[in-house]
Parts: structure tokens; sequence; C-alpha cells
């Protein structure tokens, strides 16, 4: 029986968490069991056998939706031990129910994922906080420490698990023996190549925007058909040099709708599609069947329709 079992979210905080999550407890990789996984397919992972497969199960930024808080309280929890560290914003009800069930939540949404993983556990080591410091600065869009824009595109390099183990294994190499210089450096050569995939993305990005005006809101909807630039990139890109009022992301697998905005509560949007997130930044899942993800992918038009569809039904 593997000692922890670590539901941790694909991103760089996600993967970072669970770096930190590692070197406070002074845990090995070996005697853990990572599973990585986006907070809109999370309940897909989580029932009462596979809780049970674990002496502990511990949840790194993987905000809470309807769909998940259901499973949840539906399950039986006796004797599970959960750790749940979370920046993302919860509805009072669901945290004082989970509590109530035995589920430790550690959640501030002052910091990143990173950030509640290093204070509550780390607080006293130097190089715990500056790490989840540099990983805050590009997840809460502050943009102060140019560290965080290499290990950003560092991880979305590659959509893989295989991928994000090796990232993974890097953070706590740099935590445990190597300084943040040796990091930038390693990850170097592989942004370099992202950067210039980025750039020439960017550089035709707003005339690819789907524009369209709802209850007087300039919303951009744009359709990612590559994983570069990554989806933060994209929306701050949309946002500031297309000027919209919302940014629109679909995941170029349709899996996934992302929201942006420096002016309205897109949290709320994603909630209603059974999503979640924070009020600048959000996500929610692409509730779409076998066949209508063929024809979306045969005419971006029936897409864009279908999306501005489901934002006139939860009228934004």
């Amino acid at each position: 029986m593997n000692k922890v079992k670590i539901f941790t979210h694909t991103d760089l905080d996600g993967i970072a968490g669970a770096a930190l999550y590692l070197y406070c407890n002074n845990l090995e990789i070996t005697n853990t069991n990572i599973v990585f996984v986006e907070p809109s397919q999370i309940h897909r992972y989580i029932d009462s056998k596979n809780l049970r497969d674990s002496d502990k199960v511990v949840l790194i930024d993987l905000g809470i939706n309807p769909n998940f808080y259901n499973v949840l309280i539906n399950m039986d929890l006796k004797d599970i031990k959960i750790e749940w560290y979370d920046h993302h914003i919860w509805e009072k009800d669901w945290i004082d129910e989970l509590s109530a069930r035995g589920i430790k939540l550690f959640i501030d949404t002052k910091t990143c994922a990173s950030g509640v993983v290093a204070n509550i556990l780390c607080s006293n080591d130097i190089k715990a906080i500056e790490f989840a410091d540099i990983v805050c600065d590009i997840d809460l869009w502050l943009f102060r420490r140019w560290e965080s824009n290499f290990l950003y595109r560092y991880i979305e390099i590659e959509d893989s698990d295989s991928w994000r183990y090796n990232a993974l294994n890097m953070f706590l190499k740099t935590l445990r023996d190597m300084d943040f210089k040796w990091l930038i450096e390693t990850s170097e050569r592989y942004v370099e190549e992202y950067v210039d995939k980025e750039l020439n993305e960017l550089s035709r990005l707003c005339s690819k925007i789907h524009r369209i005006k709802i209850n007087g809101i300039d919303v951009a909807i744009y359709i990612k058909h590559h994983r570069i630039p990554g989806t933060s990139i994209i929306g701050n890109f949309v946002l500031n040099r297309c000027k919209s009022d919302i940014a629109v992301i679909i995941n170029e697998k349709l899996k996934s709708i992302s929201f942006r905005s420096n002016r309205y509560d897109v949290r709320d949007i994603a909630r209603r599609l059974g999503g979640g997130g924070h009020p600048r930044a959000s996500g929610a899942p692409l509730n779409i069947n076998l066949l209508q993800k063929i024809l979306f992918r045969l005419s971006k038009g029936l897409l864009v329709r279908y999306v501005v569809s489901e934002l006139k039904r939860i009228n934004i």
C-alpha cells in the first residue's frame, strides 16, 4: 500500500504544490501515488475504493465544483484521511459540510496552492517559501518574478504525465539539493523553443478570435488548435492586446472551456457551467457528446455558435 495518494492539478501550481508537499513531509515519490487531473474531471477519479488504497489522500490545487461536491457527500468517508490544499473560492456550506465529514481543508484565496502548502507545512523554510512565491507569481497573474515565466512555459511544453513527473522530480531536486539558478538553466533550452512557437501564434491571435456582444459585454472567443501558447498567456493577450471584456478559450481537445477577465466575475460564469475557479480566471468542462465533438472539429462556426448559446443560456 502506498503511504500517500496525491491528486493534483496538471498545471505549474499543482505540480509544484505536489513537490512542496513531498519536500515538506520528507516523502519520496516511490512511496507516493501521484495522480495529475483537471479540476473539472476529478469526480471521475474519486470513489470510496480508490480512496482506501492509501494511508492518506491529499488534494492540491483542485477547486471544488458541484459534481465533485455531490460525489463526496454521497460517499462513505469513514476512516479515510483526506487533506485538501486549495486557493479557489468555496461556498461556505461546502466548507462546513466537508469539514464536518472529517476532511482537513486548508484554503487561502490570497495565495496559490503552492503557497498554501508551503505556508502550512514549511513556513520556516526559506527555500520552500521562495519557490512558492515564484509559482504564485504566474498563477496569480502578478508577473513580478522573471523565473515564473520560465517554469510556466516549461510545464506547458508537453501534455503528458511523464513530462509532469519529470518536472516534479526536477522541482524536488531543486528544493533538496540544487538552487533556482540550476532549475532555470535546466529548463532554458526547452523554453526557448516554446517561446518561438508562442510568438508565432500570438502575432496572429487577434485576427483569429470571434467577437460577440452579450448583454453589452464584449466577449472574445478563441479556439486553441495547439497546446502552445498556454491558456493564461492567451487570456492575458486577448484581454489586453485584443481589447475584450471577457476572453473565452476553448481547449484544443474540446474537453474544457476557460474564462479570463479584468472586469467581470468569470468564476460565476464557470460555476453555472459546472466548473469554478477565481473571479478573474476560471474554467468549466465542455459537456459535448461524440457527435458534437466530430461536428465541431469540422466546423468552427458550429462550435462558436454552441458556446455563444451556452453563454446566453446562463445569461452572463
